[in-house]
Formats: C-alpha cells, structure tokens, sequence
C-alpha cells in the first residue's frame, strides 16, 4: 500500500512542477512575441538562428518547459491540495498572456500612427 502513495505523491510532485512549467512557457512566449515586435534585433535573431523566429519561440519553450519541469520535480514536494491552486493559476495565465498578446496587436493595428 505505501507504494500506491509513494506513486500518487510522485504524480502530485510531476503535476505541480510541469504546471508551473507550463506557466513559465507561456509568459515566455508571450514575452518573445510581444518584445520581438518591439525589438527587431530579438526577432531577427530568432529567425536567422531557428529558420523562422516562431520556430525560435517553438524551441526555447519546449525546452525551456522540459528542463525546468525537470528540475522542479525535484523541488516541489507533493500536496494534493495545491494542484488546483496551480491548474487554476496556470488557466489564468494562459488566458493573461493571450489577452496580452491580443491587446499587443490590436493596440499595434488600430491605434498606432505608422508612418
């Protein structure tokens, strides 16, 4: 029976760390999206380094998610009442970045002045 709850507590441990991961991915994204438009450097670099600079994004997120996912399987400590508190803090991330990103191009589109 202690190996159940050893497994259960490692889950815990692997959704805890993987969430916040996840988090962390997306405000990364978000992030190189909205600064790689402001920044032209940012995206040409993606770009010339990765083929295309969504690639770029694509490639630093998927790794970035991996190993820190990794690492934080090793540091969280398994608690079955925080993987709500982190699934829901990761739904409003999720929605948080993609408004951001929304707002970015909406504000780009129809408010500023191109000359």
């Amino acid at each position: 029976m202690k190996t159940k709850n050893m497994t259960k507590d490692k889950k815990s441990q692997y959704i805890l760390a993987f969430a916040m991961s996840a988090s962390l991915a997306i405000v990364t994204i978000a992030v190189l999206t909205i600064v790689g438009e402001l920044h032209k450097p940012l995206k040409d670099w993606l770009a010339t380094t990765f083929t295309h600079h969504w690639i770029g994004k694509g490639v630093i997120s998927f790794v970035g998610f991996y190993i820190v996912g990794y690492v934080l399987s090793f540091l969280v400590s398994a608690a079955r009442d925080k993987e709500a508190t982190i699934l829901f803090w990761l739904f409003w991330v999720s929605v948080l970045s993609t408004l951001a990103i929304f707002g970015f191009y909406y504000y780009e589109a129809f408010m500023v002045v191109h000359v």
